[in-house]
């Protein structure tokens, strides 16, 4: 938060800080519920912050192809939270994760892959 508090200060414009304050609440809001949306049901990045980032961050990305790779980057960190809490409540079966992790990221690449060549097309 402190980068956050520099970038605040060096925003001159009266119209620049209040989006950036804007931003800030929606990044906050955005996160917190894809968070929890991830955390309680398993869905919540692409449902969620895909449309979302596109609807209000609309200068900041360009593309349908960036905001899904944004999400899946916030998405790491919305499942490293949610997997630990699981796990502390015994709620994770650890002997199908690593089979299913390793063609879920094959997949993933795969998907991304295409979805560059699409995005050329």
């Amino acid at each position: 938060m402190a980068w956050r508090r520099r970038t605040l200060r060096r925003t001159t414009s009266s119209k620049a800080r209040k989006q950036f304050i804007m931003n800030t609440i929606a990044m906050i809001v955005i996160g917190f519920a894809a968070g929890f949306l991830g955390g309680m049901f398993g869905v919540g990045g692409g449902v969620l912050m895909v449309p979302a980032l596109l609807f209000i961050f609309q200068e900041r990305i360009p593309s349908v192809h960036v905001a899904v790779g944004t999400s899946m980057a916030v998405i790491v960190a919305t499942s490293i939270a949610g997997t630990v809490q699981h796990a502390l409540s015994g709620r994770v079966e650890w002997g199908i994760v690593a089979p299913l992790a390793v063609f879920a990221a094959v997949g993933g690449m795969f998907g991304a892959y295409v979805s560059g060549l699409v995005e050329k097309a």
